[in-house]
């Protein structure tokens, strides 16, 4: 506990502490201790308002879409969060997480397209009046360890093909490249 709270430069009390590293089963196998859960949907929100009101100011010519994009690139510790602004309010909650995100927000500026390709391509089709979107899904080797591949139709053409250890990566990697494909024409 106190690495962690060295870690995040503010002093939170042991006991809140622990409830926000207190998962449901573990309350649950421990006699009904006090869970994160509370904590995290007030961290999340937090965690929420300090990081939009952050991508709004530093990207002034973003369009809602894109901000929507970026917050969503950005990870959470929602519960640890709620318990920072429990005890000491929105100004060090807001510090805590501006130190710990400042590197992930900076970089998912400059991500742009490659946030969501699948978004991306989505937006750019539909722009472009091209028809509809169909991924084509293969799946391949045993079920300890599979892998798809996707193939992404628009109106009547394929144009690309992705493979990943899951449908969501091997569709990404062929918005990709769809994506790319379809900008350059």
């Amino acid at each position: 506990m106190r690495e962690l709270v060295t870690r995040l430069g503010v002093e939170v009390s042991e006991k809140l502490l622990t409830q926000a590293i207190t998962h449901r089963s573990y309350s649950y196998e421990n006699g009904g201790i006090p869970t994160n859960e509370r904590l995290e949907f007030l961290g999340d929100s937090v965690l929420g308002l300090v990081v939009t009101d952050e991508l709004y100011r530093k990207n002034p010519d973003a369009e809602e879409g894109q901000l929507a994009k970026l917050r969503a690139a950005v990870d959470a510790l929602e519960a640890i969060i709620g318990a920072i602004y429990v005890e000491h309010g929105i100004e060090k909650s807001g510090e805590v997480i501006l130190q710990l995100f400042a590197p992930i927000i900076a970089a998912s500026a400059e991500l742009g397209e490659a946030l969501d390709w699948k978004t991306s391509l989505t937006e750019l089709v539909a722009g472009k009046n091209l028809g509809p979107i169909e991924y084509l899904i293969e799946q391949s080797g045993p079920d300890h360890d599979k892998s798809f591949s996707a193939k992404v139709k628009v109106g009547d053409l394929v144009f690309a093909h992705g493979v990943g250890k899951s449908k969501k990566e091997a569709e990404q990697k062929a918005a990709s490249i769809a994506f790319q494909d379809l900008k350059q024409k």
